[in-house]
């Protein structure tokens, strides 16, 4: 939990903040300060000091209450001492190596190609084997 005004390992802000408490003149009508904010802040009570309605504090009740719900300072990670790997490939490596998957297409595709009119040859018997069909269907 991020505390405002203070470090992760104190419970209570840097200063504590006032909540009414300021010396007020209930009869004065002129100044915010002497009158704890007016009617809809706070009220001086018998005693000459502020009380603030809810919403409000400060000595004499002029400050909005409220927080920051945004966390300005986020935790630290492996991130902020800087000892990421590199987020980029070496321009050289990516060239060798479309390189050579466009030369392995290339070898593939033209091996392909010279095959596409590729015909058997026939067997061209010779002499000898004649002889020996011609030896094995006389018997």
């Amino acid at each position: 939990m991020t505390l405002p005004f203070g470090y992760s390992f104190q419970i209570l802000p840097l200063k504590p903040i006032q909540v009414g408490r300021g010396v007020c003149h209930p009869e004065s009508s002129n100044s915010s300060i002497d009158r704890c904010g007016g009617p809809a802040r706070g009220t001086c009570t018998a005693g000459f000091v502020c009380e603030c309605k809810a919403g409000w504090t400060g000595p004499h009740c002029l400050a909005a209450a409220g927080r920051d719900p945004i966390i300005w300072d986020h935790p630290d990670s492996i991130h902020d001492l800087g000892l990421d790997a590199p987020a980029f490939i070496p321009r050289p490596l990516v060239i060798g190596l479309v390189l050579m998957f466009s030369m392995l297409l290339f070898v593939v595709s033209s091996g392909r190609r010279a095959n596409e009119g590729w015909k058997s040859i026939p067997e061209i018997k010779t002499d000898y084997e004649r002889d020996l069909n011609c030896d094995a269907s006389e018997n």
